[in-house]
């Protein structure tokens, strides 16, 4: 199995993802091609679970604290948006 995926999905990982790819789409290119190599793609999957995701997310980060990701509006959007509210990485919202 790809990293960062489950085997039980559930019908509320289904409304989540809706929400997050709609999201996710204005995300700039630059980050989703890091996003989506570091993940095999997650967010091409059919549903994606809210735990794994944060996970990739939060793992994503780390390996990448050194870059301008934190910079870029659309990134902390879309990992607030993930995160429903909860903890952000985003010092812009």
């Amino acid at each position: 199995m790809k990293p960062y995926r489950c085997e039980k999905y559930n019908n509320d990982d289904i409304n989540y993802t809706e929400k997050i790819k709609k999201s996710y789409i204005d995300v700039s290119d630059s980050i989703k091609d890091k996003f989506d190599r570091y993940t095999e793609n997650l967010m091409d999957d059919n549903i994606i679970n809210k735990k794994e995701l944060i996970k990739a997310i939060e793992s994503f980060e780390i390996n990448n604290v050194n870059s301008n990701l934190f910079l870029f509006e659309d990134w902390c959007i879309f990992t607030h948006i993930v995160e429903n509210n909860n903890k952000s990485t985003c010092n812009i919202l």
